[in-house]
């Protein structure tokens, strides 16, 4: 086996020297080949911006206790920026189908432009548990306002995905709220209805008004002269705390509501870079010489031991 290995080597070699000037041929043709295909090939330039998401998004919490995201708020800012509404938002502001020269009346044309996205932009979680944001494109200044756009845009969607939650609690909060209220307002009328008001709140604001101020009893309850008086006033006793706590939990839920979210931190914002970083001359040598050699090495190795094959093949 040793033996072998030996006459393969020894046969290698003499395939390369008596095949030199062939071998020197396919060097200088690969090496001219790569050039074209470099100088023929599109180039691209590429920009990238650094962010780190906020440990809280409530910006109490941010002032108080102003701390970068852990590896947790690091995956769900990932979530945000990989998703298809936001990819969405960046291929109608950057017109990306007529770049990606996409035919909209093709099937597939949605799969190929998120595969040409996703090729062209990236998001990478660091060690540090911050988010690369990477855009590679034709021109220098559209990654730049890609990845940048990406940075200002993720904000204003997270806050919508947010705003969409809680306007629906928001919602159920206010429609609460306002049930309760009209269901005061019919037992105010039952006992107006019973004791005509000499003013405004005559009866149920002055009557609450006196409880709270420690007037004796007869005085403030004077004007329940019936049963059906007495259940009437504590009907709307309860009820109106319970309107007075469900109003409280709706003006609290709209603040916070009103609250504008904390923003990611920015590290840095993306800048045009005029250096190409594809294609590469060096590479596209490399690998056309290599490859181009390995080829041929291959084909005239075994077109050289291929006769010895049959031969042994036969005996």
């Amino acid at each position: 086996m040793l033996n072998d290995q030996k006459e393969d080597t020894t046969s290698l070699f003499k395939i390369a020297y008596h095949f030199r000037k062939l071998l020197a041929g396919v060097i200088v043709v690969s090496f001219v080949l790569s050039i074209i295909a470099t100088l023929i090939t599109e180039k691209k330039y590429s920009s990238s911006g650094i962010v780190f998401a906020p440990s809280s998004y409530n910006r109490s919490d941010v002032i108080d206790n102003p701390q970068f995201g852990y590896d947790l708020d690091a995956d769900h800012l990932l979530q945000l920026l990989e998703s298809k509404n936001l990819r969405d938002k960046i291929t109608r502001k950057f017109n990306l189908i007529n770049y990606y020269h996409i035919d909209t009346t093709n099937l597939d044309w949605e799969q190929k432009l998120a595969k040409d996205y996703m090729n062209d932009v990236t998001y990478n979680r660091s060690r540090y548990m911050s988010i690369v944001i990477s855009a590679k494109t034709n021109n220098p200044q559209l990654s730049s306002d890609i990845v940048n756009n990406i940075i200002d845009l993720v904000n204003d969607y997270r806050r919508d995905v947010f705003r969409e939650n809680m306007t629906k609690e928001l919602q159920y909060k206010k429609d609460t709220y306002l049930a309760q209220s009209e269901k005061v307002d019919k037992i105010r009328q039952k006992i107006y209805a019973l004791k005509k008001p000499k003013s405004a709140n005559d009866l149920i604001y002055n009557h609450l008004l006196m409880i709270s101020k420690g007037v004796s009893q007869p005085e403030a309850y004077k004007f329940i002269s019936t049963p059906e008086m007495e259940q009437l006033i504590q009907d709307y006793k309860y009820e109106y705390s319970r309107y007075e706590q469900l109003k409280d939990d709706y003006n609290k839920a709209q603040y916070f509501y009103d609250r504008p979210i904390a923003a990611n931190y920015v590290i840095d914002r993306a800048k045009p870079e005029y250096e190409k970083v594809s294609p590469s001359f060096s590479s596209n040598c490399l690998m056309s010489v290599f490859g181009s050699l390995f080829l041929t090495f291959t084909f005239l190795f075994i077109r050289y031991k291929l006769p010895a094959i049959i031969d042994q093949a036969k005996n």
